[in-house]
């Protein structure tokens, strides 16, 4: 961005809130999220391997897992329980039933949640240099 001959070089933060874009990773787990989703309320083969895989503590898909139950805890209203929450259960596989606006809030609250982190975290540093 060019201003009178100075160049501006915003925060990384405030240029994706403005251009209402949000980063990748973000991005990512929403995508997870959704695609987990379907394979959870499919009820074939797929969901049958989700349900052993959560089962087990070491798995490739330990990180898709996550997306799916903070999801399912986020549709949910509960704040805690990611090791307590079972999606065998029939109301997880209930809660896997999604709507685009449910996604577009998921998708801002992770969003922000994520830009408050960053911001805290920067004030934690500038706080450190200048002491």
């Amino acid at each position: 961005m060019k201003i009178s001959g100075a160049m501006l070089f915003p925060q990384r933060e405030l240029t994706e809130i403005a251009l209402h874009l949000p980063p990748l990773d973000i991005q990512l787990e929403v995508l997870t999220a959704k695609f987990m989703c379907k394979v959870l309320s499919g009820g074939d083969f797929l969901s049958s391997m989700i349900h052993q895989i959560d089962g087990t503590s070491k798995s490739k898909l330990h990180d898709q897992l996550l997306c799916l139950k903070r999801f399912l805890l986020w549709k949910d209203n509960k704040a805690r329980g990611i090791q307590k929450l079972d999606i065998a259960d029939s109301k997880c596989v209930d809660l896997a039933d999604y709507s685009k606006e449910e996604i577009v809030r998921y998708q801002q609250k992770v969003w922000m949640e994520a830009v408050e982190n960053r911001i805290l975290q920067k004030q934690v540093n500038y706080a450190k240099e200048e002491k």
